[in-house]
């Protein structure tokens, strides 16, 4: 009983695991559709493609340049 409960929460581990990297994968995915120049960050007329990051995009704007790098954009999904 003890190694059947051991596989079950190695496998919710390794499950969990491969849902983090497909999430990662599809923020940065969604990131570089957004950065229309390939510059790196979004701008704000680059998150005007998107209406629900333009609402919050002073918010996810930590450092106040004007602009979202990947870490800042991650904030969008969390």
């Amino acid at each position: 009983m003890k190694s059947l409960v051991m596989a079950f929460v190695a496998g919710l581990v390794l499950t969990t695991a491969t849902t983090v990297r497909a999430d990662e994968a599809a923020v940065e995915a969604q990131f570089k559709a957004l950065d229309a120049d390939h510059n790196g960050v979004i701008s704000a007329e680059e998150a005007a493609q998107e209406p629900n990051l333009v609402k919050v995009f002073k918010k996810l704007d930590t450092d106040q340049d004007g602009q979202l790098n990947p870490e800042e954009f991650k904030g969008f999904f969390a």
